[in-house]
């Protein structure tokens, strides 16, 4: 199994999404504070395989939490999913076309099963 980080300001959804991926037996460390993840991440760098974050977090949110990690080469080799309840069209307005893709992060959106379902599929797929 595979150890995630899960970043998420709301505690609820946090604390879910931490239960559930524990429950298929993966070792999960949660936090509501994306500076926080990044600190965790630069001073662990190859203990995550994966960081699963929200997009909208104050006062550092996901995408610049992802911006954060590219800026360390260590931490290439960690799979990402931002995961957020807006549509995947409104990180247009945040992101150029295609910077996703381009560093190789996975998206989970309102309009792309932004569920714990989807979630949970996402990750296994993303960990085979």
């Amino acid at each position: 199994m595979a150890n995630i980080l899960v970043v998420d300001d709301e505690g609820q959804i946090l604390d879910s999404v931490r239960r559930q991926l524990a429950s298929k037996g993966h070792e999960v460390v949660a936090r509501a504070d994306a500076q926080a993840a990044l600190t965790i991440l630069q001073r662990n760098p190859e203990h995550f395989q994966l960081l699963v974050t929200d997009w909208r977090m104050i006062p550092m949110d996901g995408i610049d939490l992802i911006k954060s990690m590219k800026l360390f080469e260590e931490l290439d080799e960690v799979a990402i999913i931002l995961h957020t309840s807006a549509d995947a069209g409104e990180l247009t307005k945040a992101l150029p076309p295609g910077q996703l893709e381009r560093w190789g992060v996975r998206l989970q959106s309102k309009d792309r099963g932004h569920d714990h379902v989807g979630l949970l599929r996402l990750v296994e797929e993303m960990l085979t």
